[in-house]
């Protein structure tokens, strides 16, 4: 349990909506046999999971990402989460606990749910629920209150069943205090480090045998060349023009974002609505303007070089590059999608990127392949010598951990080898890094599990190799306890919540009958 929390204490996926969180609005797309067959995602015991409801619950945290990381989201973050599958599993999820739910004849009443809406803050005016404003917010996301209600009454039915799972959990002043100690104990080690010897001998029959064997690694990757304009809406803004009325029919369209606790009257909110909708038509502008261009471009078969000077745009180029390297078109999913469908020639449509939109143009393409050997040879001979220095420096490590081991002093051992041995200070797992050794606490808390059944163990750095043992302990003061003890407990909880749950989860999949259609997803 201990690993589980230490790896899953700054998870993102924890802190964002795991399914125990219960999502409202992300009820859609569960159905019966009289779905359309075409649009089916996934069925669950016969309950069918329909891709349009799929799509739209996946829309929803798409969104409730960009609210949380704003500037920092990006596609490479939905990667990340694997958010597809992670949406497809949850809807999954949600089916099976709903009709476990009801086997264990759990129910859910009207009152129930009037309660549950009465408590949820954006129905809520001066904080107090208003029907009106709880009308006026569900028809802006595009639902009727009985839709909305209805899926309200499954979570609240799928609350019911998670407290049925973890009624049980507790958390014993035991369990408190061995999390307190695991993680406040401080000890200091001693280590011997071997650093990579240098090697210089390498024969040209040993670099061909490891380039033959490692041939994918060194791929020459695709390469791309490419011309590319940037419209860039900030440069319209000055050209665009906000009249009152449009103001004051935007405040009057979004009234519910004025209001609250602390309403904004129309006055002080009039200079901001003109920001946003000066933004909006410069957008506008630019994305006509770009679009402008890429016709000239393509009816006049012209190159963006020749076409885009007419309309005032300076026209860029980039590469030749690969899609590993690190620039402004690789580093947005969007443009990399737009490129990969050119041919050499073409010109994009405007790609939109922020308040921007790229026109991209495909130059030349080298094809990725694999060089000759003349070609990388330094380059092998290069990574044949670290390897072989690495070999060399772990296979001295795990010698003297034998040595340890069967009883030998590490001080005695590095003497006889000519090597020096040092000692860290105290240090525990809430440091960030090893005092002397530098390496990162986290990821070698192999460390703290030194001592008498394991007298040393092997750590690795940059170009070396630790051989390490216990040189001390020293237990945490209690009245730290005393302050941690609730914080901690609450911790565990959690986790042991969490634990309880995925268990539960876990069964309630190997029992029953799950189909996805992979290809729809």
């Amino acid at each position: 349990m201990l690993d589980f929390m230490r790896r899953n204490a700054r998870s993102i996926f924890i802190q964002i909506a795991f399914f125990i969180i219960i999502a409202v609005f992300i009820f859609w797309g569960i159905g019966t046999f009289t779905s359309n067959r075409n649009e089916i995602l996934a069925e669950v015991d016969g309950t069918i999971i329909t891709q349009s409801g799929f799509l739209r619950a996946y829309q929803m945290e798409i969104e409730g990402l960009k609210r949380r990381f704003g500037e920092d989201f990006s596609e490479k973050l939905l990667e990340k989460l694997n958010l597809k599958e992670r949406v497809l599993q949850r809807l999954i999820d949600r089916t099976l606990v709903t009709r476990e739910a009801r086997k264990l004849g759990l129910t859910v009443e009207d009152k129930e749910v009037l309660e549950r809406i009465k408590s949820i803050p954006a129905f809520q005016r001066d904080g107090v629920f208003n029907k009106d404003l709880y009308v006026a917010v569900l028809r802006r996301e595009g639902l009727l209150p009985s839709e909305f209600e209805e899926g309200l009454k499954e979570d609240l039915l799928i609350e019911k069943a998670m407290r049925v799972v973890t009624d049980s959990v507790k958390v014993t002043d035991g369990e408190v205090k061995r999390l307190f100690k695991n993680r406040y104990k401080k000890i200091k080690v001693r280590f011997v480090k071997i650093d990579y010897p240098e090697v210089r001998d390498a024969k040209e029959e040993e670099l061909k045998s490891y380039f033959e064997s490692h041939k994918e690694s060194f791929r020459v990757p695709e390469r791309f060349l490419v011309d590319y304009v940037v419209v860039k809406s900030e440069d319209y803004l000055k050209d665009v023009k906000v009249g009152e009325e449009e103001v004051k029919t935007y405040y009057e369209k979004n009234r519910s974002l004025f209001e609250g606790k602390r309403p904004i009257p129309f006055e002080k909110a009039k200079t901001l609505i003109e920001e946003i909708l000066k933004k909006a038509k410069a957008l506008e502008v630019a994305e006509k303007a770009a679009t402008t261009l890429v016709d000239k471009a393509i009816r006049g078969r012209r190159s963006l070089k020749e076409a885009a000077p007419e309309e005032g745009f300076k026209v860029e180029r980039m590469g030749p590059f690969t899609l590993r390297s690190t620039n402004r078109i690789t580093m947005e999913r969007a443009l990399v999608e737009a490129l990969s469908r050119l041919k050499i020639g073409e010109v994009s449509n405007p790609v939109k990127v922020g308040d921007s939109f790229y026109i991209l143009e495909l130059k030349d393409k080298e094809k990725a392949r694999i060089p000759e050997f003349t070609e990388v040879k330094e380059l092998v001979r290069k990574r044949f010598l670290r390897e072989k220095a690495r070999g060399k420096a772990q296979e001295m490590a795990r010698e003297i951990k034998k040595l340890v081991k069967e009883g030998k002093d590490l001080k005695e051992i590095a003497a006889e080898k000519g090597l020096g041995i040092g000692e860290t200070g105290f240090f525990s797992r809430l440091d960030k890094r090893i005092p002397l050794m530098g390496l990162p606490v986290r990821g070698n808390e192999r460390i703290f599990s030194l001592g008498a059944g394991n007298p040393s163990i092997i750590l690795e750095g940059k170009e070396a190799f630790y051989v390490v043992e216990l040189a001390g302990t020293k237990d945490p003061d209690e009245k730290v306890l005393e302050e941690k003890k609730e914080e901690l407990r609450r911790e565990l909880f959690r986790v042991k919540r969490e634990l309880a749950i995925q268990a539960w989860l876990k069964g309630l999949r190997e029992r029953a009958d799950i189909r996805i259609n992979r290809e729809a997803l």
